[in-house]
């Protein structure tokens, strides 16, 4: 019944199916590699020939049962078309600019993996189809889709198609069933479901939709640039391919199904046998004595035949039943069977009786044996085999042997045939497409051979290089096309060629080294080139480069040769030309009366020809070889080395410069400069032409000077040897405001300005008279009246008999000048500020008078003068009211001295003042100086107001003599400043004369300099504490002070380093140290439980009178964590004389913070006791110059009286500085003077020796 189904309409159908994959896959082989695609072909391919596979493989499947080798074999290759599907899917669509994500992709696939296989019942097979096979689906119909789209928003139909078709294959796969067959088993009477065969037959419609919209796109695109060959080649490979498979299937078929019968008739034959053999074991007498023997023997031998076939059954596992069937009148039949001891007992033979009772019925009657089957219900299939039980005697048909065998036995010897069947085919489709598969590679090598030949045949004609093949073993040569063509005959390359006949076709002279080449077999001489002639048939001569290779080497080491033949004629006639065009350049240049020179980039002459020769005047022999700079003056080395760059840099351009001769004379050349390149276009030097147009420079330089004579911006008068204006320029009206017409015929004078007297007039003529012209300034008078300086040239014209014809004279206006000439003097020589000379300005002044005084014998003097705590005016006011005192002084010092260009500013707050060099002896000039410096002194001590401010000035003075051991102005300058530094050093407010010792003091001060810094830098300071006390030993105060401690030179004392601190601005970094370590020992202190009324801390005038002192302070008493009002202050008195109102203002908002005030050395300064009671302070301090001498000098003790008086009726305290012995302390005691400081109560200590001193007077106290 099977064999029916399987040649039906379902197997043709699905055969197609198959076969729409297999197309769809030759097509994509055939256009896969294809440069311009956007699509991965091959993957659709593969798939189109998986899937076909898989087809097939179900119909084997349908032929052989469904084996689980056949079950699991789909599974694999129909994961594997899915997988093909979905890469073709993914590639397409990132081709295309649409990625989908690793991060999601795959885990959502697997996701729709696991659960498509846990959701449906087919489990993996289920998954397979609808995680891979529905997704790789929907993704290539996305990716087709995404490809259709054109420009212009149209879309390509025929990919559209293939789009259409493939989701519509996608949708088709909903309605599968995976897992299980496409049709039922073959032998299982089931027909295929019209659904089942419409999908297949859907599906193929699909693939050969998508196959045709494919094609079809290509061929109309243009996207398919296959030659007719190949592609015709292509496709009916895939053809052939599709005709193989559909051939092996069919013989697959035919074989099965051949094997198949002979296998069921070989078991029939078994079966019948058996059935006989079992038949003719039977006791005849027994079954007889059954069928008619009484009920009790029927019983009887019934039992012992039973146990008989129960032997027989136990004997044979391949049997089901073993039973006899025999009739017992009528209709009816007995059985006893092995499975049964009672007669009449076992349905199933029963049934098998009633289902073949005809075929049994003729059994009975002829008494031949009978096989039926396979039969059954409920997936059972047996195979039943009847044998006539006969009586020995009469051949009588007394029973029928009946033998089942499950139809498992029969399935299996078939389905071993079949596959035996499958090998064979198997065999020849795999020997068939191993034919086809070398065939198709066989002929694609051919193709490979043939176009390599191709291309090797036209890069040798393009190239015109032929080669050739020589074996001296057999003295046979072969050659290509090209060498034929170059010996000038037809190609011929069946005959080898002789090893003669190639040498015969060069020319007669070349033969020998043709022969030497070829006969040589020492490896150095292979690979030489050699310029040969080949003589054509024709007569034609051509120039050839020949040259001979080792190929390999035969068994007895005789070697095979290789070369080339080179046509080279048109390259060895284009290099002749080439040489005769340089030998025409070369006389061409030799004979250029233009200098033609080269030079490479390191400017090294490489070409000079006679021309260069002649202008310059060296030889070749002297200037190649030589730096091209020879031929250039010094001055326009610049320029020309700029021009040079530029043409290095790969452009040409014209220059006109002077040159010297070797013979010394000046000539100007004109150059064109040209860069020289390779073929690259690399720039290797310069080629240059050079021109001597020294004399038409001249020419051309007379004629411009005629042409643009009156067209100049230059006022132009031209006169008559009388002096009668003949014509003037539009710019002499411009200039003066008379035209033409008003001075034609009229004198010269008519300009006159009347500044200048007969003399200058007669000097002009006596010039031009003389030299024939003059040049020179002068004042005239415009039309309007206005008197306006010129220059003017007068040049006379004479004939050429020598005598004056003309007077030509040329004038620009120079007012403008003249003003631009004031403000630049005003500018270079006077300070903006002050309106003084400057630097510049009285250096030129004192050199001239240094000069004058050298020549008359005579003496002058310098005065170097320095505002003293300028710098402190700065800081406390600002620059402006520093500027303002600034502009003052400058006022006041002009007034000075007749001469107000005497004075001069320096800058800053240094001022000079220049005594002219008239008196007759040194001693003289240094008496006038002093009183000078007097006078400023007088002048500038009175008091400056500033705005809403009060200020007063003190100045220090350095005067030096000239012209006496001065070299230079510089020099004047330098010894009047170190004079100065002494006066300042010295306590300010001074006047020194300059003296040589001094030099030494001011590189003392400038070595002190520098290693303060280096102390600033490295931290050398440290400050030491003196404790103030009463006269019984109590502690009541201390102050800080500071002490330098160098590592080479010891301590230094502050007197030396504490002035140079102020000079140059560091006592506010000294300052600052001093007051923050003063914090932070009170803090100390008082974390120690220590008590110490007053730390007294010294302030400069320049730190004192900052605006950020407050801040300060504030700062480091905030770090230190201690109150400001542990901290006294102590000021000297000419900070609150100079600055009172600053200094009251100042003081009051430290006293705010609790902050005390101490005037420092009281009585040393000059004094103004006015300014005590205007002051909020709170100690005064004697000092020590008071207190030193006070056992011997009453003055001291005078004064040191009524400072205590004083202070005590103004309620201040007293402290006294600088005790020694015991008996000032009494004299101090006395006049009323409770607190003392001084080494008789303790020296100046460290920080911590002084806390150990405050503590073990305290508790001894």
């Amino acid at each position: 019944m099977g064999m029916s189904l399987l040649y039906g309409r379902p197997d043709l159908i699905y055969f197609l199916y198959g076969l729409s994959f297999i197309l769809l896959a030759a097509v994509c082989g055939a256009i896969h590699d294809r440069v311009r695609q956007r699509l991965p072909w091959l993957w659709l391919g593969m798939f189109g020939v998986a899937h076909g596979a898989n087809e097939w493989l179900d119909l084997f499947a349908f032929s052989l049962g469904d084996h689980p080798v056949f079950a699991w074999a789909r599974l694999a290759v129909l994961t594997i078309s899915f997988l093909c599907l979905l890469n073709f899917g993914r590639q397409g669509l990132a081709g295309q600019g649409v990625r989908l994500p690793a991060r999601w992709f795959y885990p959502a696939l697997a996701a729709l993996f696991v659960g498509a296989g846990g959701w449906r019942v087919e489990g993996l097979s289920g998954a397979v189809h609808y995680a891979l096979g529905l997704s790789g689906a929907l993704a290539a119909a996305w990716a087709l889709g995404l490809a259709a789209r054109m420009m212009d928003r149209r879309h390509d139909l025929p990919l559209g198609l293939g789009a259409f078709a493939m989701v519509v294959y996608a949708a088709s796969m909903g309605g599968d069933v995976p897992g299980t067959l496409p049709f039922p088993p073959a032998g299982s009477g089931v027909v295929p479901t019209g659904t089942a065969l419409s999908l297949a037959l859907l599906r193929s419609l699909c693939m050969l939709a998508m196959t045709s919209g494919i094609w079809l796109h290509y061929r109309r695109s243009g996207e398919l640039p296959v030659p007719v060959e190949e592609l015709s080649a292509g496709m009916g490979f895939g053809l052939r391919l599709a005709l193989i498979a559909s051939i092996v299937l069919g013989v697959a078929f035919v074989l099965t199904e051949f094997f198949a019968h002979a296998a069921d008739r070989g078991i029939r034959r078994e079966l019948s046998v058996q059935a006989e053999t079992v038949a003719a074991s039977i006791d005849p007498e027994r079954v007889r004595r059954v069928r008619t023997g009484s009920a009790e023997a029927r019983e009887r031998e019934g039992r012992r035949l039973a146990s008989v076939l129960q032997r027989i059954d136990a004997a044979d596992p391949k049997l089901e039943r073993l039973y006899l069937l025999f009739p017992e009148g009528g209709r009816s039949v007995g059985a006893i069977g092995s499975e049964t001891a009672a007669r009449g007992a076992g349905a199933a033979i029963l049934q098998a009786y009633a289902e073949h009772a005809a075929a049994l019925a003729g059994l009975f009657a002829s008494g031949r044996s009978l096989l039926v089957g396979p039969y059954g219900e409920g997936g059972k299939d047996t195979v039943s085999a009847f044998a006539a039980v006969r009586d020995a005697d009469t051949a009588e048909v007394l029973a029928a042997l009946g033998l089942d065998i499950d139809g498992t036995v029969r399935r299996e010897r078939l389905a071993a045939y079949r596959v035996v069947a499958i090998a064979i085919t198997l065999l020849i489709a795999m020997g068939t497409l191993g034919f086809e598969v070398s065939r198709q590679r066989l002929w694609l090598s051919s193709r490979i051979a043939k176009a390599e030949r191709r291309r090797l045949a036209e890069a040798q004609r393009l190239a015109h290089v032929g080669s050739w093949v020589y074996d001296p073993a057999t003295d046979r040569m072969t050659w290509s096309d090209e060498t034929s063509r170059i010996f000038g005959l037809a190609p011929d390359r069946e005959a080898p060629r002789r090893f003669g006949e190639f040498v015969a076709m060069f020319a007669p002279e070349d033969r020998e080294a043709v022969e030497a080449a070829l006969r040589e077999e020492r490896d150095d001489a292979f690979g030489v080139e050699h310029a040969l002639r080949v003589r054509r048939p024709d007569g034609v001569v051509r120039h050839v480069n020949f040259t001979v290779e080792l190929l390999g080497r035969r068994g007895d080491s005789r070697p095979v040769l290789q070369g080339t033949v080179q046509d080279v004629t048109d390259q060895w006639e284009a290099g002749q030309a080439l040489r005769q065009s340089e030998e025409r350049l070369r006389l061409h240049v030799e004979h250029l009366p233009l200098a033609v020179i080269e030079w490479d980039l390191d400017f090294i002459v490489t070409r000079w020809n006679p021309a260069a020769e002649k202008i310059f005047g060296y030889s070749a022999d002297q200037m190649i070889g030589r730096s091209v700079d020879a031929l250039f003056l010094q001055e326009v080395g610049e320029r020309v080395h700029a021009a040079w760059r530029e043409v290095l840099a790969g452009k040409g351009n014209r220059s006109v410069n002077q040159h010297l001769t070797a013979d010394g004379r000046r000539i100007l050349c004109e150059w064109y400069n040209t860069p020289l390149t390779t073929p690259e276009g690399r720039v290797i030097g310069v080629a240059s032409l050079a021109e001597d147009v020294t004399q038409r420079e001249t020419v051309e330089a007379e004629l411009r000077l005629a042409a643009t004579t009156f067209e100049t911006d230059e006022a132009i008068m031209i006169t008559d040897a009388d002096g009668r204006v003949l014509r003037v320029n539009a710019a002499f009206t411009r200039m003066t405001g008379y035209r033409q017409e008003d001075v034609v015929g009229k004198n010269p004078r008519l300009f006159k300005s009347g500044l200048h007297g007969a003399e200058f007039y007669r000097e002009v003529w006596r010039s031009l008279e003389q030299t024939g012209r003059w040049q020179g300034e002068i004042w005239n008078r415009r039309r309007n009246g206005e008197v306006y300086p010129e220059r003017k040239t007068i040049t006379a014209v004479r004939s050429g008999s020598g005598e004056v014809t003309h007077y030509v004279a040329i004038s620009s206006d120079i007012s403008e000048l003249k003003r631009t000439e004031g403000k630049i003097r005003q500018l270079a020589y006077y300070d903006s500020l002050t309106g003084l000379p400057n630097r510049s300005l009285i250096l030129e002044r004192l050199a001239e008078q240094m000069k004058m005084a050298r020549l008359h014998g005579t003496y002058g003097a310098l005065l170097f003068m320095d505002l003293d705590y300028f710098k402190t005016l700065n800081d406390s006011l600002g620059h402006h009211m520093g500027d303002r005192l600034l502009v003052q002084v400058a006022e006041r010092l002009k007034n000075c001295m007749e001469d107000e260009e005497a004075a001069a500013r320096l800058g800053g707050d240094e001022f000079v003042m220049l005594l002219p060099p008239v008196k007759p002896s040194a001693s003289v000039a240094a008496g006038q100086a002093i009183v000078l410096a007097r006078r400023v002194r007088e002048l500038l001590s009175a008091p400056f107001s500033l705005e809403d401010h009060v200020h007063y000035v003190s100045v220090s003075i350095g005067i030096t003599v000239f012209p006496d051991g001065v070299d230079s102005a510089d020099d004047a300058l330098k010894q009047a400043d170190t004079a100065m530094y002494v006066a300042k050093n010295e306590g300010r407010d001074g006047i020194r004369f300059y003296k040589s010792a001094m030099e030494a003091v001011v590189r003392g001060r400038l070595e002190l300099e520098k290693a303060l810094r280096k102390a600033l830098a490295n931290d050398e300071f440290e400050v030491y504490y003196q404790p103030q006390m009463l006269g019984d030993g109590r502690v009541v105060g201390a102050e800080a002070l500071i002490r330098w401690f160098h590592p080479e030179r010891g301590a230094i004392s502050p007197d030396q380093f504490i002035p140079v601190c102020e000079q140059n601005g560091m006592i506010l970094r000294v300052g600052a140290i001093v007051l923050r370590r003063a914090c932070f020992c009170l803090a100390e202190m008082n974390g120690k439980g220590l008590s110490l009324p007053k730390l007294s801390v010294n302030v400069s005038p320049r730190q004192f009178l900052r605006s950020d002192l407050m801040s300060q302070l504030e700062q480091f008493c905030l770090e230190a964590g201690i109150s400001p009002a542990g901290l006294c202050l102590e000021l000297t008195e000419g900070v609150l004389l100079n600055h009172t109102d600053l200094a009251v203002a100042q003081i009051e908002r430290l006293k705010n913070l609790g902050v005390a005030f101490s005037i420092d050395d009281f009585g040393t300064g000059y004094s103004s006791l006015a300014y005590l009671k205007h002051l909020p302070l709170d100690d005064l301090k004697i000092a020590s110059a008071f207190v030193r001498d006070l056992e011997q000098d009453s003055n001291d003790a005078v004064i040191v009286e009524t400072i205590v008086s004083m202070a005590r009726h103004l309620g201040l305290d007293v402290i006294a500085e600088g005790v020694e012995t015991r008996a000032q302390v009494d004299i101090l005691e006395r006049y009323g003077c409770r607190r003392f400081q001084g080494n008789y109560f303790a020296r100046p200590m460290p920080k911590d020796e002084f806390i150990r001193f405050v503590a073990e007077r305290q508790r001894s106290g």
